[in-house]
């Protein structure tokens, strides 16, 4: 048999892929629009505004806004739904591919998504400053199950036909523990810090299966390729992010804010258990790699505007991700290539949110959108490690945008006697992400786009005292 009608990209080759790739690290780079209810049902467009504790990462000086003590706690309810999307994109020189995928659904989960207070403190005297608040803040960043799925089939050089079958079960989480002090000078001006805490784990099941069906010249199944395969990552990291929020007259508030890069320490463990390689059968015998290494996300600058006009509040923003920031290292602090810049581009996210107040309660909608992180020319390195000398998840997958479209209802209860107020907010999200998937066992191997669709339900529940 001939697979000459498509190049194949040695196993062998593809075995000495370094795990150290802007592949690995985006897992823990990549976050989703997770807050409050209230900060979800305006799209996350209130750094200027403040007032949220979501805003505690986005622009620390939001935290300055408080004239008050606040606990808050929201939980979710989420489901994604993922399926091939359309695409353009075809094969270079097989013109007689045929692929597919299965819609692949997660099913519903429950999530603890936020736990926060504020501690208000006031400042006596006829001075500038008014109050120093603190602020704590446990965050989930990313709360991500899904199942992508591919199939096709070709003709071989010699007019065999050939199958192949590949699914990955993706868990990814991301959590952030926040701490924040934040100043209000006059009630115009606000400076805020936060140091930002982040535990990632990520986590993908499956299997690659590549073999000739019964036919005529095979008188039985016959394996080219077949294998299980476990990843799973785990990653430590911290971050800081100074902010300001300026009031120049009523009604209008200005916001800026830069966050340093995260700065991660990460392992990851990579076992498969080979059944066939390149046709030669294997005795299915658990292979397992361990490695750490270090990365860095991008710096990011947030530049937001809040306008009020009487009970009609706007929120606009936009941030920006500086892609030549982005480093990795092994675990030695040695610098390793250049991969970073090569793969990852700049990239942005723009959010805008509108909240109407009518009595106590309140009516929000709001959207956001994240351009590619990656670069069309981004490839998976093949680096100088020696890290998967057998490794077979050579697929790649890019993320290539993402869209909420969002809206929110809220109840604030009388102020009772002592000043405190119990409030009750809901907000619903809906969730595109687009990504360009490639097996990669071969040099024509179509890159397709695949969607993930994921609907969020949120309630908030809060007590300002």
């Amino acid at each position: 048999m001939k697979r000459g009608i498509i190049t194949i990209v040695s196993l062998l080759a593809c075995a000495g892929l370094s795990a150290q790739t802007t592949y690995d690290a985006v897992n823990t780079i990549e976050q989703e629009l997770i807050g409050t209810a209230r900060y979800i049902g305006m799209g996350g467009a209130m750094s200027a505004f403040g007032n949220d504790i979501s805003t505690i990462s986005t622009n620390p000086a939001g935290i300055g806004t408080y004239t008050t003590n606040e606990v808050n706690f929201t939980g979710s309810f989420y489901g994604t739904r993922t399926a091939m999307g359309n695409t353009s994109m075809q094969a270079n020189s097989v013109s007689n591919m045929e692929w597919y995928s299965k819609n692949a659904k997660s099913g519903i989960k429950a999530s603890a998504d936020v736990l926060s207070f504020v501690l208000f403190n006031r400042v006596g005297g006829n001075g500038a400053l008014k109050s120093v608040n603190f602020g704590f803040s446990y965050r989930k960043l990313n709360n991500t199950d899904r199942t992508l799925t591919y199939y096709d089939s070709f003709a071989d050089q010699d007019g065999y036909q050939v199958y192949r079958d590949f699914e990955s079960n993706i868990t990814n989480r991301i959590k952030s523990y926040d701490l924040n002090v934040a100043l209000n000078f006059n009630n115009k001006f606000y400076l805020g810090y936060t140091l930002e805490m982040l535990s990632s784990s990520y986590s993908s099941t499956g299997y690659f299966y590549d073999y000739y069906p019964e036919q005529p010249g095979f008188d039985a199944v016959t394996d080219y390729h077949s294998a299980d395969m476990m990843t799973a990552q785990y990653a430590t990291g911290y971050n800081m992010a100074l902010g300001m929020i300026y009031r120049p007259f009523k009604g209008v508030r200005f916001g800026l804010s830069v966050k340093t890069p995260n700065w991660f320490g990460a392992e990851i463990d990579y076992a498969d258990y080979l059944y066939a390689f390149e046709g030669e059968p294997k005795d299915g015998e658990k292979f397992s790699q361990y490695a750490g290494y270090r990365f860095t996300s991008p710096w990011t600058l947030n530049a937001s505007t809040g306008i009020t006009l009487g009970k009609t509040a706007l929120g606009v923003e936009y941030e920006h991700n500086f892609a030549n920031s982005v480093m990795l290292l092994d675990e030695n602090r040695v610098y390793l290539d250049e991969q970073g810049d090569f793969d990852f581009q700049d990239y942005g996210t723009w959010r805008a949110g509108l909240e109407q107040n009518i009595g106590k309660f309140s009516l929000r909608a709001g959207y956001s959108y994240t351009s590619p992180m990656f670069g069309k020319e981004s490839y998976k390195f093949i680096g100088d490690t020696d890290f998967n000398n057998n490794r077979m998840d050579f697929q790649t997958e890019r993320h290539d945008g993402t869209r909420n479209l969002t809206c929110g209802l809220g109840y604030c209860a009388t102020v009772g006697e002592n000043g405190q107020q119990f409030y009750v907010d809901m907000a619903y999200v809906n969730t595109l992400r687009r990504s360009l998937f490639s097996l990669s066992e071969y040099d024509d191997d179509p890159v397709l786009g695949y969607e993930d669709k994921t609907n969020r339900v949120l309630i908030s529940l809060g007590c300002t005292f």
